[in-house]
């Protein structure tokens, strides 16, 4: 393996593709098992704003892959205006997979180096949606994927072995990418990269905790709290946020003209409470829908707020004074 690994750098230092430092693009690669047990997609995600789209990726795996069809977009040869010839990640590719193989690494590379670059190139793969049509590309043959999304789909296959024994080799020099730095321009330095493994099973799946607030909340003041826990910490900003009841002491419903709400983007919860609210413990229920995570799956699932209301300070000072006064009168009869 060490000895593969040199020879793909050696290789991507030919093509001007290894950077002294990285950009500050990331290329992020999502190894996705959860549709089925024993299948696998490979994605990759390319950073907005600082890159142009993935120029190169090296992507080596760590367990028993049985079958794989690279699938990143390329065709052998394709015109593009003036330009015939292989286009998209057609360079150092690596091939699909028959049969059981431990421990591949997946290559793929587009041709920053001949007369031709940049007009050969596709740009923006990973960050936006495109097509060969759209990117004024006519392949003539050995196409794949001539529609592609976000993230950009690399590869999908089977593994053997356990479920969920399939993974990254973080230690491997193989692990790279490189991003073109904008449109237009062929230069590629390399980018970080991130790695996830979503696993299969009834485990990953969009949760919303419980939070209890520490300390009482005093009649007549404002609470806010939230937004409840989650295990969408990638992008919690997606979650949609819903008050479902809110419940006061003995279990009464807190009335419709003293309402409390919880922010539908934020999920912060806010009650203006009144001198005359009962005293005790408050629930609200609240539901969350993680509709546009990466991290975590879509779903719903519901938590509760809970804390205690206690009398003003005021109230409490008035009662003790009471109280004193009422004993006086009792020590003077």
């Amino acid at each position: 393996m060490q000895f593969r690994s040199n020879l793909f750098a050696i290789a991507l230092a030919g093509l001007g593709l290894v950077a002294s430092s990285a950009s500050a693009a990331n290329v992020h690669y999502t190894l996705d098992l959860s549709a089925v047990s024993g299948q696998f997609s490979l994605l990759a995600t390319t950073s907005a704003g600082d890159s142009a789209g993935l120029a190169v990726y090296g992507i080596p795996l760590s367990g028993d892959v049985l079958t794989m069809d690279h699938l990143s977009p390329v065709a052998t040869f394709a015109s593009k205006g003036a330009f015939m010839g292989p286009i998209g990640f057609s360079n150092l590719r690596s091939g699909d997979i028959a049969a059981s193989t431990i421990n591949p690494t997946l290559t793929g590379a587009q041709d920053t180096v001949s007369a031709s670059a940049p007009n050969n190139l596709i740009f923006n793969m990973g960050e936006t949606a495109s097509s060969f049509v759209i990117e004024g590309i006519t392949p003539l043959f050995g196409a794949e994927q001539p529609v592609w999304g976000v993230p950009l789909l690399i590869a999908t296959g089977t593994y053997g072995g356990a479920v969920n024994s399939l993974g990254f080799d973080l230690s491997s020099v193989d692990l790279i990418a490189n991003a073109f730095a904008d449109a237009g321009n062929a230069a590629a330095p390399s980018a970080t990269v991130t790695t996830e493994v979503i696993p299969f099973g009834p485990g990953d799946v969009f949760e919303v905790d419980n939070l209890t607030l520490g300390g009482p909340r005093v009649a007549g003041a404002l609470v806010t709290a939230g937004p409840l826990p989650t295990n969408d910490d990638d992008s919690p900003d997606q979650v949609a946020w819903l008050l479902e009841s809110f419940i006061g002491p003995g279990g009464a419903v807190v009335p419709p003209e003293n309402p409390a709400s919880v922010n539908a983007t934020t999920g912060v919860f806010s009650w203006q409470s009144m001198a005359t609210s009962p005293l005790g413990s408050y629930t609200a229920t609240i539901r969350g829908t993680n509709n546009l995570g990466m991290m975590t799956p879509a779903g719903t699932d519901t938590g509760t707020l809970t804390f205690r209301l206690v009398p003003e300070p005021a109230s409490v000072t008035l009662l003790g004074l009471a109280m004193v006064g009422a004993f006086g009168i009792i020590r003077r009869r």
